[in-house]
């Protein structure tokens, strides 16, 4: 017999009222997104390789996140360095990630949680 699993996880994409999801930022984003994809899932859905962006605060704020994905503050965890990509693409990345949070998250979206 196969023991008892845990219940799925379903994650919780983060709202935050204060990111306003510029459309042409987020369409550059979803241009560079194919180097995340492989680890954190196509259109931002984690399949648990990785962190589901969507529910992440790192990339709400362009220093974190560039240090995160640019600089390498947690490749001693796995996380690849990608330091050719321009501050430019790292926001289009964040207003992307943002984007698809808003978008799997509708109803909390419009309740401002």
């Amino acid at each position: 017999t196969v023991p008892p699993q845990p219940p799925p996880y379903y994650p919780k994409p983060l709202i935050d009222s204060g990111f306003v999801v510029d459309a042409a930022k987020a369409a550059r984003g979803a241009s560079v997104y194919g180097k995340c994809s492989g680890c954190h899932g196509a259109a931002v859905v984690a399949k648990g390789m990785a962190p589901d962006l969507r529910e992440s605060p790192i990339p709400i704020n362009l220093q974190t996140f560039k240090a995160v994905v640019h600089d390498g503050i947690k490749a001693n965890m796995g996380m690849p360095v990608f330091d050719e990509l321009s501050d430019s693409d790292l926001e289009g990345l964040m207003h992307f990630i943002r984007h698809r949070a808003n978008e799997s998250a509708p109803d909390r979206a419009r309740e401002g949680l």
